[in-house]
């Protein structure tokens, strides 16, 4: 009751301010509540959930319909097809793990990629290829296993996987986002791509600079490591046999999507990743001894249980941004008679912390960027790439980003000492973004 009455006092407070920038500090402040928490401990389901009701009640809504909100949310089809996602990534994840077939990968790989730095980034970008929600869960058991050895502490194992698993983000044609940014700009999607590309390049070397290059990253050996032995000679069978349920997870999922949508069949893509992983589980049962019993203690263990908590506060959260609103009013800041290079960029950054989906900032944001850009006369071309990268520095900063989330619960860690070390990179992007944007006008 003291959480609900501060936060009530402090609507009365905010009188001063103009009203347009009223939803702005609202959102901010559902943030800072929710990073408040976390940083003491508080579960980060029920932190995500605080912050929800701090937002709603701000926006005016009732505890009611605040309750409605967040209880429904969990059961619409994306939730849904998420949960169900995550959980089958999580299952997969341990049965690799538990198994010792992520060290098997682990060492069929050392002889292609002996740079461990190399190793560790390769694992999290391939896993990339793969756009599904929470994939960065499916790539950190291999990231940590490419360190097995080393001095490398849980806070930059996290920020590897968790960076270089997006750096496709703008690059990748499987991408929803992509394919939905190109759908309301009226182009094929190689076009899109061929102008966002760049954000590829930049990322990887952003990811370098900051995560990976020996000034951040000493690659000392652990006392406790057993003696390294040199690497054997590429063998490609091994590879195959051991990076099966990967190769299937991968290449099944995208293939279906594919399929979906050339045929344009009547089902969501979702689906097709849900059939894949399920297959690539049953490949791994199969190649490992026990694998069924593994996949049991997966299902029903507390990691996946409190992961499911979690994933209800998220979308708790974003349907009570939709139910109040939120998105909109802030939108009324910028549209009105404010530069459209400020807007195409502040909204989709905007949407893209917020949310953490780039699916979020590119449908709400760009048919109204789109419009604006028809208005003025403007190369619409411009305005999808600053988008793009606006959104994505968003999303990357975001501390609602699943993936963050999953990474720094998987490695232990504390999200905001990771989430702090993201913002400088994610600064940058924008910056790239902007400065790309007026070289293409």
């Amino acid at each position: 009751m003291l959480f609900i009455r501060g936060l009530l006092a402090y609507r009365k407070t905010m009188n001063w301010l103009p009203p347009s920038w009223i939803p702005l500090c609202n959102v901010v402040l559902s943030f800072v509540i929710m990073l408040v928490l976390v940083r003491f401990r508080f579960p980060l389901g029920g932190a995500i959930l605080a912050g929800s009701l701090a937002l709603g009640l701000l926006f005016g809504m009732s505890l009611p319909d605040w309750g409605m909100a967040v209880l429904s949310a969990p059961f619409e089809e994306k939730p849904l097809f998420l949960t169900a996602i995550i959980g089958l990534i999580m299952a997969l994840s341990h049965l690799l793990e538990k198994s010792g077939q992520t060290g098997r990968i682990m060492h069929s790989v050392s002889g292609l990629i002996r740079n461990p730095r190399l190793r560790m980034a390769f694992f999290a970008s391939l896993i990339g290829l793969l756009p599904m929600p929470g994939g960065a869960i499916f790539s950190a058991p291999l990231v940590r296993g490419a360190a097995q050895d080393l001095d490398v502490s849980p806070d930059r194992l996290a920020l590897i996987n968790y960076w270089f698993r997006h750096v496709w983000e703008l690059a990748w044609p499987l991408y929803p986002g992509v394919i939905l940014a190109a759908a309301l700009a009226g182009l094929p999607i190689s076009s899109l791509l061929s102008l966002t590309f760049p954000g590829l390049l930049l990322s990887l070397l952003l990811g370098c600079w900051f995560f990976l290059r020996p000034g951040v990253l000493p690659l000392e050996r652990r006392a406790d490591a057993p003696e390294a032995t040199p690497p054997g000679p590429v063998s490609w069978s091994a590879i195959a046999r051991e990076g099966l349920p990967l190769l299937v997870a991968i290449f099944g999922a995208v293939g279906l999507e594919v399929v979906i949508g050339v045929l344009q069949l009547p089902i969501p893509f979702e689906l097709g990743m849900c059939a894949a992983l399920a297959l690539a589980i049953a490949v791994g049962v199969v190649q490992n001894t026990g694998g069924g019993r593994l996949l049991f203690q997966a299902l029903t263990g507390r990691p996946f249980l409190s992961m499911l908590f979690v994933i209800v506060g998220i979308f708790g959260y974003q349907e009570v941004l939709r139910a109040a609103g939120a998105v909109e009013r802030i939108a009324e800041l910028t549209g009105g008679g404010a530069a459209l290079a400020f807007t195409a960029g502040l909204l989709p950054l905007l949407v893209g912390t917020v949310t953490g989906i780039t699916l979020a900032y590119v449908g709400s944001t760009f048919p109204l960027i789109l419009g604006m850009a028809a208005n003025t006369g403007t190369d619409p071309l411009a305005c999808v790439v600053l988008g793009m990268f606006a959104g994505y520095a968003g999303i990357m900063a975001s501390p609602l980003h699943i993936c963050l989330v999953l990474t720094c619960q998987y490695f232990g860690t504390d999200i905001t000492r990771v989430w702090r070390r993201l913002l400088l990179p994610s600064v940058l992007l924008l910056v790239a973004g902007y400065v790309y944007f007026f070289l293409l006008l």
